[in-house]
């Protein structure tokens, strides 16, 4: 496949098009978004998000990442090591903590590494917003925390303790942030590979959203309008016999090209 984060999808019947791959935190030290994406978002009838959380309340998010089980604590998933580091890490209250989802402790760790506090995806989503675009979501949020709650916690708190807990977590990191900029595709997906997911993983996390969000385009797509869709990086291309957003849309007719782009130093 094509290394390439920006693809033109179109076929006889639908208007012009275009995916980009987006990556969930923006350091604009390391690339920053050229004009020409905003230009794009400027061309098309609906600008298409993963999803669009801006209006969950702070309230309403703890009921979806927590467990409202007495008889749970995340303590329970952890090794004591690693659960004291979260605990060092987090600025929440402990009691509040405890009934984190083991995968949503990421959060806290990469606000405590320093990491950009903002993303790729909110800042074209401010963008197509502030420019008086339609905008429809690929996925809601619920849907968001549905395909993660299918994953056991035991094996959530597996991948963060291998890639958010490791020692090598910032160079991974800056690693994975370079890989981005470069548009290096199988890098990513190496990224991806990496975590050792397990088969449910990649199932929720991967295939069926891959799959649910190609339906998504289509849908639009079939009805005429033209779009500019944001979704993270790695469900564009193939991974582990896992189709990726480009392949499927292929499967579906449509002409998906990469489209020459770089990020602005």
């Amino acid at each position: 496949m094509t290394n390439s984060l920006l693809w033109k999808i179109e076929n006889d019947k639908s208007p012009e098009s275009f995916l980009f791959g987006t990556v969930h935190v923006y350091d604009s030290n390391v690339f920053r978004i050229p004009d020409m994406l905003y230009q794009l978002i400027d061309s098309v009838d609906i600008y298409l998000p993963e999803a669009d959380n801006r209006q969950i309340s702070y309230s309403d998010m703890l009921k979806y990442i927590t467990v409202n089980d007495p008889d749970y604590s995340l303590r329970d998933y952890f090794s004591a090591e690693n659960y004291a580091e979260i605990l060092n890490m987090s600025k929440t209250d402990t009691d509040i903590l405890n009934k984190y989802k083991p995968f949503f402790v990421s959060s806290l760790i990469l606000a405590d590494d320093n990491m950009p506090d903002n993303s790729v995806d909110c800042e074209l989503l401010d963008y197509a917003s502030s420019a008086g675009k339609t905008i429809h979501e690929l996925e809601s949020f619920e849907e968001q925390i549905n395909a993660i709650n299918s994953i056991p916690y035991r094996e959530q708190a597996e991948i963060i303790a291998n890639t958010l807990l490791s020692p090598d977590r910032k160079n991974d990191f800056n690693k994975l942030m370079n890989s981005y900029r470069e548009q290096n595709l199988q890098a990513l997906k190496q990224a991806l590979k990496e975590m050792n997911p397990t088969e449910i993983f990649i199932n929720s996390i991967q295939k069926n959203r891959n799959i649910t969000m190609s339906d998504k385009i289509d849908s639009l797509l079939s009805r005429g309008y033209s779009l500019f869709i944001a979704v993270g990086a790695m469900h564009i291309p193939d991974a582990d016999g896992v189709k990726g957003i480009v392949s499927i849309l292929g499967d579906k007719g449509y002409r998906v090209e990469a489209v020459d782009f770089s990020f602005t130093d």
